[in-house]
């Protein structure tokens, strides 16, 4: 479609996505193992004038493995790891630019006997082009103070690394950026009530 300052447009778009996806899963008495891996292959013709175009590509290959044990009959404990590699194409780079990623992390949660406490603490380090990015971590909890009454929180440390667009594109691209870290949270309260066949539900957060 044309822009606000253009009265019609020649311009066409064309995009076409491959995406391969796989998993297997091992699960024993208190423990399951899980492995991921995936590859993306990404691309963008844009006609700005209906003739020759400009063409990105990127593609994407990602494995993952994780465990998860039980550890009584309320304590969960999880950890894993994350690879991932990224290659990308495009006539605003001035070369082809790659990025490798190697992300640990682990969680734990906690449910109460009963159902009436749920908690969780989770960590993640990562590794990116032989730097290290902002550790996160993240903490957060529901309660149910009745049948129909529930609570939750939760607080979390976050990261955003720099896309490619901002480390190479040609001009305004930086490869000094560094990661934006930030604090996130959240509380809210839930109501539920059912009345014969209808069931009324108010959710509020801040």
């Amino acid at each position: 479609p044309p822009t606000m300052h253009q009265a019609s447009s020649a311009a066409q778009q064309v995009d076409g996505t491959q995406r391969i996806t796989g998993g297997w899963q091992f699960t024993g008495r208190n423990t399951v193992v899980e492995t991921r891996a995936a590859w993306f292959d990404e691309g963008l013709q844009w006609f700005p004038f209906g003739t020759e175009a400009v063409r990105s590509r990127s593609r994407t290959a990602i494995a993952e493995a994780e465990v998860r044990h039980l550890v009584g009959d309320r304590h969960t404990v999880s950890t894993g790891m994350n690879l991932t590699h990224t290659s990308a194409l495009s006539d605003g780079y001035p070369n082809k630019p790659q990025q490798d990623r190697t992300a640990l992390f682990l969680a734990y949660r906690y449910r109460s006997r009963n159902d009436r406490v749920l908690a969780t603490w989770a960590a993640r380090q990562e590794l990116m082009i032989g730097a290290w990015v902002p550790f996160t971590t993240s903490v957060g909890g529901a309660v149910r103070f009745t049948e129909y009454l529930h609570a939750r929180a939760n607080a979390a440390k976050v990261y955003r690394i720099p896309t490619f667009n901002d480390l190479y594109w040609v001009p305004g691209g930086d490869r000094d950026l560094l990661s934006e870290v930030g604090w996130a949270g959240e509380a809210g309260l839930a109501v539920e009530q059912r009345v014969g066949s209808v069931q009324f539900k108010g959710d509020g957060a801040v």
